[in-house]
């Protein structure tokens, strides 16, 4: 098998943040990964929730923080 990647949008409360390519699994541990090592946030606890939906162009995270 060989691992397919797809655009990845990610936006924080709403807000656009970056597209990504990315094998479209585990996205919610890529969306959470993806915030700390950005630095919007300082721990996985600050994320609320991670809403991943699949588009005809990709998948896009919506990724709620407090």
């Amino acid at each position: 098998m060989v691992p397919v990647e797809v655009p990845v949008a990610i936006e924080f409360n709403g807000i656009g943040y970056a597209v990504m390519m990315a094998t479209p699994t585990d996205l919610e541990d890529f969306a959470i990964g993806f915030a700390l090592s950005e630095r919007i946030v300082t721990s996985a606890q600050e994320v609320t929730e991670v809403e991943a939906l699949e588009l005809a162009q990709g998948w896009l995270l919506r990724i709620r923080i407090a």
